[in-house]
């Protein structure tokens, strides 16, 4: 009898579960992967507009009255 065959993985006996480490290793990682991006998924949408709006004050479509005018309302929410 040598190491591996001590091990239940490896012997002849009460194989048929080894199957159950893998796919708990793949849905560990699935599930991690899954609530770390998702919090990228769900972004506040007043974020998303202040981008769009500083994007439009950059390339010079707003002057600054209009953007400061348009940003106090986003920050009201309203």
């Amino acid at each position: 009898m040598n190491a591996l065959t001590a091990l239940p993985l490896f012997s002849e006996h009460d194989g048929h579960w080894w199957p159950i480490f893998p796919l708990f290793w793949i849905t560990a990682i699935a599930l991690l992967w899954f609530f770390v991006w998702r919090r990228r998924w769900r972004r506040d949408p007043v974020d998303s507009a202040r981008q769009i709006l500083a994007e439009r004050y950059a390339r010079d479509e707003l002057s600054v009255e209009e953007y400061r005018k348009r940003l106090d309302e986003l920050g009201r929410g309203g």
